[in-house]
């Protein structure tokens, strides 16, 4: 069978989401947030011939659909309805994709022999 990038990134993106179904919790979202980038990285160094910032970009990409996901489902009390606001999401999004470009660079850097091979 053949697969590309972004089927698995499909499929990874599936998997985070059913560790994050039956309950949200802070350890799970950070578990299944990691894996997936760690993941990804991986799957772009298999499928992908471009360039490393092209590789970092394309999983910087389906990092935002991951947490797309993990907002809709994070429970929030009343009081605090104005983080789900469109311009807090997108600025909150911001954040956590510069975050994970970060966590990209080091995971790349620590583990320098499993991304050049």
């Amino acid at each position: 069978m053949v697969t590309t990038f972004t089927d698995k990134l499909s499929e990874l993106l599936a998997e985070a989401q059913a560790k994050l179904r039956p309950g949200f919790s802070w350890d799970a979202l950070s578990e299944a947030f990691l894996t997936f980038i760690h993941g990804a990285m991986l799957a772009a160094k298999e499928e992908l011939l471009n360039p490393g910032a092209e590789k970092k970009a394309a999983v910087l990409e389906w990092v935002g659909a991951f947490w797309d996901y993990v907002v809709a489902q994070v429970p929030l009390p009343t009081w605090l309805f104005w983080m789900k606001l469109p311009y807090v999401r997108s600025a909150t999004r911001s954040i956590i994709l510069t975050i994970a470009a970060g966590l990209i660079e080091a995971l790349y850097a620590q583990n320098l022999e499993q991304f050049r091979a």
